[in-house]
């Protein structure tokens, strides 16, 4: 647990007091105090109550620019216990726990994304459904077969909800 620097640093310049921000997002004077103090974590909530509190004054800044320091600890705990992630913490899960990777998408559509460590394969893209191909008047289920040739765009790099199958 840290000290909120740059909360304190915002409040200060705002001339705003730990009386008005603790009776605003519900928490007693000295309950606030201790949080900002880095006695006790911030809840998500609660954060996110002060972040809209100062709105007003500093504008549409993220959550990152007033708790970074508990913020990135909180996305690292909530990516350990297995929840959305970004494509480096997914990755490195999936390579530990010899699984592959997807994105809400991918997964609806029946693609996931298994990462390796051979020079010729990368990233294989495998489907996790077979399609339908049409022959002799009906149709029969086709299975695709894995993929070694993935470009991903930048969005595909900078999502923050992939996730392991």
């Amino acid at each position: 647990m840290a000290v909120e620097k740059e909360l304190i640093a915002l409040r200060k310049d705002y001339k705003i007091s730990q009386k008005q921000i603790s009776k605003a997002i519900g928490l007693s004077e000295e309950q606030y105090r201790r949080k900002e103090l880095g006695q006790y974590d911030w809840r998500a909530t609660e954060m996110f109550a002060i972040r809209n509190y100062l709105k007003p004054f500093i504008g549409p800044r993220s959550l990152n620019d007033i708790f970074s320091t508990k913020l990135h600890k909180m996305c690292i705990k909530l990516a350990r216990k297995g929840l959305k992630m970004n494509i480096i913490e997914a990755t490195k899960k999936a390579l530990k726990e010899n699984k592959a990777i997807t994105t809400p998408e991918d997964k609806e559509h029946g693609i996931v994304f298994v990462p390796t460590n051979s020079m010729p394969l990368g990233i294989v893209i495998v489907p996790t459904e077979p399609g339908l191909e049409k022959g002799e008047g009906i149709y029969k289920e086709k299975w695709s077969s894995a993929s070694k040739f993935w470009n991903p765009k930048s969005e595909d790099l900078l999502r923050d909800d992939w996730e392991l199958f």
